[in-house]
């Protein structure tokens, strides 16, 4: 199955965004999650589960045509973490994610 596409919400510098207490869709374990990026877009990862657990971040550039390794994140135990996803030249305007468990849950920001 192709991974689940997650929206983008914009966030503009005269309207406020008001963010849950647990945001987020819960993340697809099994196939990922795709969600937008503009270079400047920023990832939420909240893992509600009593563990720690991983996020996979997928590039789509390669050195001499060798893959680059992903970026793994290490989300704690009942912890929210945000990230900037990084330039379109090496993450893609469409970046695929991975949880370790579907009680990571996932928020993105367009800058």
């Amino acid at each position: 199955m192709p991974a689940t596409a997650l929206s983008a919400t914009t966030v503009t510098h005269t309207t406020p965004v008001t963010m849950a207490a647990s945001p987020g869709a819960a993340g697809d374990n099994t196939n990922g999650n795709t969600v937008p990026n503009g270079g400047s877009s920023l990832l939420i990862m909240n893992n509600t589960a009593g563990s720690s657990g991983t996020v996979t971040v997928a590039l789509t550039t390669t050195v001499d045509g060798l893959t680059v390794t992903a970026r793994q994140f290490t989300i704690p135990a009942s912890t929210i973490q945000v990230v900037k996803l990084g330039p379109v030249a090496l993450y893609g305007s469409t970046v695929t994610i991975t949880p370790s468990a579907s009680t990571i849950k996932f928020l993105v920001y367009a800058l």
